[in-house]
């Protein structure tokens, strides 16, 4: 009796344990795929944020655009002419990105410029492409994947403004083709895709519906004919045995929820796992990623478990073999877990996870980005990421987290364009990132850094050469439309007043006249290099206009105004040009009084200037108000 107990007992024990094992390699191996999903999606959301702020979101693009929905027809083919012209070179390089396709919109949904097919436009996408839908709806950015006229993929929609103006939306997106390649170089698997039928029929261009044929085990399913390359038809065995000897699937799938089983070929075991691909705007499931990996480990278990009950014929037997069974499930489980560190240690992002307050994990970027050897010396050092966050009032930091409020509840309510911030790296260098954060389970969050310095360093440069005259390198009229108000402020911040010096070079037509207007170009490079000798770094330098120029500095006084003017004169003056030789300069000053405009305060200079050239040049005349 003892032993018929002991038997049936050890039998009962080793099924549950199986059972226990199985259903914890299915839920290990959901997480891991998923994982890898994601980790995908944030790298390709991460360059078409780049590409969008860089090269879509432009003043050339945006100055297109802006006429686009009160044109004409006729207008409306130029405009799409031009920027398909203008755009093309990128749209031909974003392969580089492995993105797909880049398609304009107007704001009321009607599609205005197709890159990947230029001939199709002005059909209305509402009802047909919801995100574009939403967009424009909303104003805000939305990503996922959604079928299209023409195309499925993953789609990043971008609401487009001139100013504060709504203009309409652009979407870049990559194929599900894409994806799926990555997700093969991340994780040793088979894959496929099928898509509910429905949504192929209802938003896919008649003559392009020939993309897709009827899935073979799915009668609601079909699958993309371009994708045929990837599949194993491995996989469609394994399903159609599963199906054969537990029933249809078609209860799991309209549940939309990931779910896996395994299943063997004969020889190994494999895991088959549905991901559920929801549409970005709905959340509904309308598609799966299907992935199939082998277990040799859960295929020997399985052959083995009837040997292995009849051997363990008494206590000691059984407790041994609970031992080694549960040094092979935590090796199992170490096996996994290395496997998603070495994917996210793979990634040239900053990965980290945390509660929304502690940090608890990092990937390798990480610690090499930040100057950290372990978690540890983190935590023993910091609660949170957050508080690496550099204060910058153009970029998100703690200072705006409201009394009381988490900072990633705070930086997900924040707009995604907004969502940026500034660290020190590893040499004590400030870096720029753009965060994206998904949720990985209950108060559980995955959140990226990407970093964007160079691209940021690369845009300020061209705002800085922008704001140059290119002859004389000194700061030109838009420089001072764009910034005079800030100048008057930070003035008033540093208890200053702000100095206004207009310079006229008196009778400079006769330079050109007299030795040409290239003598007259270097003339005029020799004049910006003196007053710069002269006044301070932070002052600065205006090309007003031909030969007439404008100071603006921090003062005291406006004594302090006439004595940096009568320098500058003076170092004129005493300076021999090149064949030209000697030339003079007229001056005329103000203040800038609290309250007044650019307009008004470069008058009164102006109006000095002109008393300046009345009285004989190569002066200097002080506004006396």
């Amino acid at each position: 009796m003892l032993f018929v107990a002991a038997a049936t007992l050890s039998a009962l024990l080793i099924d549950s344990m199986l059972s226990d094992r199985i259903k914890e390699h299915l839920h290990a191996e959901k997480e891991l795929t998923a994982s890898a999903y994601r980790s995908v999606i944030g790298g390709y959301k991460a360059q078409a944020d780049i590409l969008y702020y860089n090269r879509l979101a432009v003043p050339d693009v945006i100055g297109l655009f802006r006429h686009a929905r009160s044109a004409s027809e006729a207008e409306r083919a130029d405009i799409r002419r031009r920027l398909y012209a203008l755009l093309l070179p990128v749209y031909e390089n974003i392969s580089l990105y492995h993105l797909k396709q880049m398609h304009f919109h107007l704001e009321n949904s009607d599609s205005f410029l197709r890159f990947h097919r230029p001939e199709k436009f002005g059909d209305s996408l509402i009802g047909v492409r919801d995100t574009v839908a939403y967009v424009n709806r909303t104003h805000e950015p939305v990503t996922g994947f959604e079928e299209g006229r023409i195309f499925n993929g993953y789609r990043f929609v971008y609401p487009l403004f001139d100013g504060s103006d709504y203009l309409g939306s652009v979407e870049i997106s990559i194929s599900m083709q894409t994806i799926l390649e990555s997700i093969l170089k991340d994780i040793d698997a088979d894959v496929d895709f099928i898509i509910r039928a429905q949504t192929v029929t209802s938003k896919v261009f008649k003559d392009e519906q020939q993309n897709y044929a009827p899935s073979e085990l799915f009668g609601s399913y079909m699958h993309e004919k371009a994708l045929n390359a990837l599949q194993n038809p491995v996989t469609r065995t394994l399903i159609r045995e599963h199906i054969r000897r537990h029933g249809p699937l078609d209860a799991a799938l309209a549940r939309g929820d990931a779910f896996n089983f395994f299943e063997s070929d004969g020889k190994t075991a494999h895991s088959v796992t549905f991901l559920p691909v929801v549409n970005a705007v709905s959340q509904k499931t309308v598609a799966y990623i299907i992935l199939d990996r082998r277990h040799e480990d859960i295929d020997f278990m399985v052959n083995q478990s009837g040997f292995i009950t009849l051997t363990v014929v008494s206590l000691l037997a059984l407790l041994f073999f609970l031992l080694y069974r549960g040094s092979v499930q935590r090796h199992a489980i170490e096996t996994d877990r290395q496997q998603l560190q070495s994917l996210l240690d793979q990634q040239k992002n900053i990965v980290i996870l945390t509660d929304g307050k502690r940090l608890l994990f990092a990937n390798r970027f990480f610690f090499k980005s930040l100057n950290f050897s372990s978690l540890k010396q983190f935590q023993d050092a910091h609660d949170c990421i957050c508080d690496l966050f550099i204060r910058d009032d153009r970029l998100f930091h703690l200072g705006k987290v409201p009394a009381g409020k988490n900072w990633l509840a705070a930086l997900t309510e924040t707009p995604a364009t907004k969502r940026i911030v500034k660290m020190l790296d590893n040499e004590g260098t400030p870096r720029i990132y753009t965060v994206a954060a998904n949720t990985a389970g209950k108060n559980r969050y995955i959140v990226t850094f990407t970093d964007i310095s160079l691209t940021i360093s690369n845009q300020t440069k061209l705002e800085q050469r922008a704001a140059r005259d290119k002859l004389t390198d000194a700061y030109n009229r838009e420089f001072l439309d764009a910034n005079f108000h800030r100048i008057v402020q930070s003035a008033k911040v540093q208890q200053k007043r702000l100095g206004v010096i207009m310079i006229d070079l008196d009778y400079f037509k006769r330079v050109n006249d007299t030795y040409g207007h290239n003598r007259g170009d270097e003339v005029l490079k020799s004049i910006v290099g003196i007053i710069r000798q002269t006044i301070r770094q932070e002052d600065s330098v205006i090309r007003w206009g031909g030969e007439e120029f404008v100071l603006l500095m921090m003062i005291d006084s406006a004594d302090n105004v006439s004595a940096i003017a009568e320098g500058i004169r003076a170092r004129i003056d005493r300076a021999t040009l090149e064949e030209v030789g000697h030339i003079t300069a007229s001056f005329g000053l103000t203040v800038h009084h609290e309250g007044e405009s650019m307009k008004e305060t470069l008058a009164r200079a102006d109006r000095a200037l002109y008393r300046a050239k009345a009285s004989g040049r190569n002066t200097v005349i002080t506004d006396k108000s």
